[in-house]
């Protein structure tokens, strides 16, 4: 059985489905650039709003988990009821819990997707407890004993760790795997780069 780690964001998204009639998209001629329409103060049915637990090292976790590998996840989560249900899910999955940290200060990160026509959703994102991971969050025991530890895209003050965390996950001889984010990729390039080493 393998054992892994996945490290990064944790979310709760809102998926919003608006029945195509119900929402305007406008593509501009000399762009590939496309846009969902709404109009301000109007209500407009949704023909389903789900809330389910997503982000980058939850959904990883869930998956390697399903695929029968023994998993942990360290994510920050808020001190707060979204928090609450991303552990229960993550604990229905069978996922470890014991190296997620709690932030007293920012809350739960939340994604609110619109989805219509071609169900490429716009996404309304607040990174809130995700963007302040800390070294007080990387206890010793998080690295040790894994086969494979996979740090996901980190956003704001956590992607300043990303190059600590794929030392550190080298160093403890797992097998070290990343997926970065744009913003991330884009304001750290240098950090990024220099660690690859290590990937």
């Amino acid at each position: 059985m393998i054992k892994a780690l996945t490290i990064g964001s944790a979310t709760i998204d809102i998926i919003a489905t608006v029945a195509n009639d119900d929402i305007e998209q406008m593509t501009f001629h000399n762009s590939t650039a496309s846009f969902l329409l709404m109009e301000p103060g109007r209500k407009v049915d949704a023909t389903s709003v789900i809330t389910q637990a997503g982000g980058g090292a939850v959904n990883a976790a869930i998956s390697m988990a399903r695929q029968g590998s023994q998993v942990n996840c360290l994510i920050k989560i808020g001190q707060d009821l979204n928090g609450d249900k991303i552990k229960h899910r993550l604990q229905e999955e069978g996922v470890g819990t014991e190296f997620i940290a709690h932030d007293s200060t920012h809350s739960t990160a939340v994604s609110v997707m619109i989805t219509a026509h071609d169900r490429n959703a716009a996404i309304f994102t607040h990174r809130g407890a995700n963007g302040y991971l800390t070294t007080a969050n990387f206890s010793a025991a998080l690295f040790e004993k894994n086969d494979l530890i996979y740090v996901t895209n980190l956003s704001n003050k956590s992607a300043d760790h990303f190059p600590y965390l794929v030392e550190a996950a080298k160093k403890a001889q797992a097998f070290v795997a990343v997926n970065p984010g744009i913003r991330q990729l884009t304001s750290r390039a240098q950090p990024f780069f220099y660690s690859l080493t290590h990937v």
